[in-house]
């Protein structure tokens, strides 16, 4: 085995987990409170592929270390990390990815109902 690339790995560990959960956080909130009012949507996802990405690049560390024989608490650090955020902020970039879809969706289709009828209430003349 080599020589670790970390001394103090627990605390990189410690690091990178609480920004994961600050992502998580973040992205749970935006979604609370955006998602139903169809709001920040560039926001949201944005967000969530950036956590994605940052996932995406510690699994890419993760099997860096293991090809470069370091020691396994040095790459089951960067990997556990990779792959939990991949299958977290992937699956949740589909579902609000979606979510926002539909919202939008149900927007579209309140509106086309509502140009049915002119401002005093009555129902336009619409062939039967």
């Amino acid at each position: 085995m080599n020589e670790p690339w970390i001394a103090n790995i627990g605390l990189v560990g410690a690091i990178l987990g609480a920004m994961i959960g600050l992502f998580g956080a973040i992205i749970g909130t935006l979604t609370g409170v955006c998602v139903s009012r169809g709001k920040a949507r560039k926001l949201t996802l944005g967000i969530t592929a950036l956590a994605l990405v940052l996932s995406f690049i510690s699994l890419i560390v993760g099997i860096i270390a293991i090809l470069s024989g370091q020691p396994y608490r040095v790459w089951e650090c960067f990997g556990d990390i990779g792959i939990f955020g991949i299958v977290l902020f992937g699956s949740g970039f589909w579902v609000i990815r979606k979510k926002f879809t539909d919202i939008e969706l149900r927007k579209f289709l309140s509106e086309d109902l509502t140009l049915a009828v002119d401002k005093d209430g009555k129902k336009f003349n619409t062939p039967s």
